[in-house]
């Protein structure tokens, strides 16, 4: 579970550490959290876009890798360029 402000901080932390990987385009929030979380069992729903499609499995690498550091997370490709990542608590 996720107490509000622990969310918050994960959703900061969370932008940060992709931003910070050159080929990130954008990132749109899904999912409940687009909402205000109505619980403390929602997850953070995010949509990440690459600038370049031949970046996408190097740069899906590096958010990954850094936001093991932080929690529980799923990363799956969608669909060419874009990927989303759905984070869960340590439990």
């Amino acid at each position: 579970m996720f107490s509000s402000q622990e969310r918050d901080d994960y959703f900061d932390r969370t932008l940060t550490m992709i931003h910070s990987v050159a080929a990130v385009e954008g990132i749109v929030q899904l999912g409940s959290g687009v909402t205000g979380y109505k619980d403390a069992y929602s997850d953070i729903d995010l949509m990440v876009c690459i600038a370049k499609e031949n970046d996408t499995q190097t740069a899906k690498e590096q958010i990954y890798q850094a936001l093991l550091t932080c929690s529980k997370i799923i990363v799956r490709l969608a669909r060419s360029r874009f990927f989303w990542i759905r984070m869960y608590p340590v439990q």
